[in-house]
């Protein structure tokens, strides 16, 4: 996907998705997270924003927890299905958060 598509399809889906449904919902959490770390990897977000942190900055209102999304993605990718011990999202953002803060 081009860098204008991604990042406009990344921004439509977080517009449309409420972390509070991300226990609730089976698209809103992996299509966040998904979308968010592409456009980190494909540097996308140099279409429109200055610095990744702007992306970030222009959403967090809505998704205080943005900057976890791309690491969630990538845990959630390596975890293997078999052994996994799953969750919910706001447990993995959860855990996340609170490796960051140590």
């Amino acid at each position: 996907m081009a860098d204008e598509a991604l990042l406009n399809e990344a921004e439509r889906v977080l517009d449309r998705h409420d972390p509070a449904s991300f226990d609730s919902s089976s698209d809103a959490f992996p299509e966040c997270i998904e979308l968010v770390r592409a456009v980190e990897e494909q540097e996308a977000w140099k279409r429109v924003y200055s610095s990744l942190e702007d992306f970030y900055a222009g959403h967090d209102d809505r998704h205080p927890d943005i900057r976890l999304y791309a690491e969630a993605a990538r845990r959630v990718e390596k975890d293997d299905p078999l052994t996994a011990t799953g969750g919910l999202a706001s447990a993995l953002l959860a855990r996340l958060r609170e490796a960051k803060e140590l």
